[in-house]
């Protein structure tokens, strides 16, 4: 999967990083007042085995607080002058701060383990009486910063992945290791959770479970302007509408299938001179290039075009994994609902009935341009104005091997849904 290279997210993930440890820095100052000044209101007495315990933690963990608040820093130094001139080891040397800033910062959930046995364990052995009155002031301010120091290590490491996959010369990451990373931290902290008793480390643990699970099943996916696209398209399907109105071809449009020519996936919209009476063979056909005019086919005189939609529906094979060579018809029932709805989002509805030969198909909500039903073009012109109503022709032609024509559009306009009729054509021997 790759990842696009966004220097202001990876650099508003940094600042996020930078400011957290300061935030808990004002809540540590809350649990140093707390006890070193209320909790000998509720009977504490002052002890050196104590005191000295304490200030040992609360050292720790302004150390290693101070650490990561300096590595952070130093990470986006690194990141602004690897944006400035982009060197590997600039790129080295911030994710290397990354990673220590995001070791030092986990390491303090150790301190606060070791905290909060002090507290609810030592300090009544010298006089503390317990009261909900403190001890929820207590449990507060230690969530709070038990919550900061787990956002911090996970914000850290989300900067680190996403810097070093999208700048990396080679700029693909497993697919689901970021997802794996989470469920794996989300799975460690439950356990963790467990055996010292922890709510906190439960809840943040459901946290990255939780994210973890929906990053495995929501991908990441480009989208362009629907005005956009449909601009792209307009250019080249009003350029061959134009070139077969010129030549006065009034024959109806039949999509072959790629089994009539010797190159793969070959897609071509045969279109004859006058009203079709005879249905084209693969004899028919040129062998080595199916070239746009084609001058030798004398029963009748016909033209060769590349209609719209072919690429959808190489794109829709590459999606679905599947050929449609080798596919039936009914299997296209199941499939291309699945590619159109659920995989590609073209669509919001699609439906496909086969009535003997003709085969009946409903779509709704398309982000492809479906033309107007009562356009005052023929209905040869006006088919080639809607990629995916081509596109799907020659999955029909590709998937029986027969050539296929469309011969009804209708749009509902009461209910947006564009309804098409299919035809496969049965080639004399």
């Amino acid at each position: 999967m790759p990842i696009p290279y966004k220097p202001k997210t990876i650099l508003a993930i940094l600042v996020i990083a930078v400011v957290i440890p300061i935030i808990s820095y004002f809540f540590f100052l809350q649990m140093e007042h707390l006890i070193h000044t209320d909790l000998y209101n509720y009977g504490l007495s002052y002890s050196n085995n104590w005191a000295d315990l304490y200030q040992l933690y609360a050292y720790l963990y302004l150390i290693l607080q101070t650490s990561s608040w300096f590595f952070f820093s130093g990470s986006i130094v690194s990141f602004l002058f690897f944006n400035a001139k982009k060197t590997n080891q600039r790129r080295s040397t911030c994710v290397l701060l990354l990673a220590l800033g995001t070791i030092s910062s986990t390491l303090n959930f150790l301190v606060f383990f070791q905290l909060d046995s002090l507290v609810n364990y030592d300090l009544y052995l010298y006089g503390l009486q317990f009261s909900i009155e403190w001890y929820s002031n207590y449990l507060i301010t230690l969530r709070i910063m038990f919550l900061l120091t787990g956002l911090l290590g996970v914000f850290a490491l989300a900067a680190a992945i996403l810097f070093y996959s999208s700048t990396r010369e080679k700029k693909r990451l497993p697919a689901r290791l970021f997802d794996t990373i989470l469920i794996g931290i989300g799975t460690a902290l439950l356990s963790l959770s467990i055996i010292y008793s922890s709510s906190i480390l439960a809840l943040i643990g459901l946290g990255l479970l939780f994210w973890g699970v929906i990053f495995t099943y929501v991908t990441t996916s480009e989208y362009v302007k629907k005005s956009i696209f449909d601009t792209t398209l307009r250019a080249y399907q009003k350029t061959l509408n134009q070139i077969v109105q010129k030549i006065e071809y009034g024959g109806d449009t039949i999509y072959l299938p790629p089994q009539f020519f010797n190159t793969a996936n070959t897609y071509k919209a045969y279109i004859s001179k006058d009203k079709r009476k005879k249905i084209p063979t693969a004899r028919m056909m040129p062998k080595q290039r199916p070239d746009f005019l084609i001058a030798r086919i004398t029963t009748p005189r016909a033209v060769l075009v590349t209609p719209p939609g072919v690429e959808l529906v190489q794109l829709f094979e590459k999606t679905l994994e599947k050929d449609f060579i080798t596919t039936s018809l009914q299997d296209l029932q199941h499939y291309l609902p699945k590619v159109l709805i659920d995989e590609l989002e073209v669509a919001s509805y699609f439906d496909m009935e086969i009535e003997n030969d003709f085969i009946h198909v409903k779509i709704d909500d398309s982000h492809f341009r479906i033309p107007e039903a009562d356009t005052e073009l023929s209905r040869l012109y006006f088919y080639f104005d809607s990629p995916l109503i081509c596109a799907i022709a020659c999955i029909f032609a590709k998937a029986t091997g027969i050539p296929v024509t469309i011969v009804k559009l209708k749009t509902e306009s009461k209910d947006e849904i564009v309804a098409v009729d299919y035809r496969i054509l049965k080639t004399e021997s």
